[in-house]
Formats: C-alpha cells, sequence, structure tokens
C-alpha cells in the first residue's frame, strides 16, 4: 500500500471522528436548551420547596457541560470544523 494511501486514509478517520465528536457537543447544547425550557416552564414547581434543591442541581449541571463546551471548543478547533461543514 502505498505511504500516501495510508496517510490519507488516516487523515480520513482523524476527520470523522473530529466530526462524530463535533455532532456530539451539538446534541449536548440542544439538550442543555431544552433544559433551559423545562427550568423556565417549571416555574410552579419551584415553589414546593423539594423540587428547588432538584432544579438546582439540574442548573448547576448544565453550567458544568457549557464550561465543558467552551473548553472543548478553545481546545479542539470545534467552531472551525462546525463552519467547515
Amino acid at each position: 500500500m502505498c505511504v500516501l494511501s495510508v496517510v490519507a486514509d488516516d487523515t480520513i478517520q482523524v476527520l470523522i471522528k473530529q466530526k462524530n465528536r463535533d455532532d456530539r457537543i451539538i446534541r449536548l447544547a440542544g439538550m442543555m436548551s431544552d433544559v433551559f425550557i423545562f427550568v423556565h416552564n417549571a416555574k410552579p414547581l419551584k415553589a414546593i420547596e423539594r423540587h428547588i434543591e432538584t432544579i438546582t442541581l439540574l442548573i448547576q449541571q448544565v453550567t458544568e457541560c457549557g464550561y465543558f463546551i467552551a473548553d472543548y471548543a478553545k481546545e479542539n478547533n470545534f467552531c472551525q470544523s462546525t463552519l467547515a461543514t
């Protein structure tokens, strides 16, 4: 097998894996949006004391996801690869 062919195959695999990771990050961002919509619409639940802790933990988790996405975007050329598609 030609060296060029091996390099091309390896490059394609790297690009495919990057695209798959980027797609999962985009899905995570969509889920985060869904959580914020849910929490916004769950105002009546906030009146029940036992739900406040759950809602708070949910928002904290979504915030951590936001930090993860920000770090991922900085370190993995996320914007460049996403905009190229």
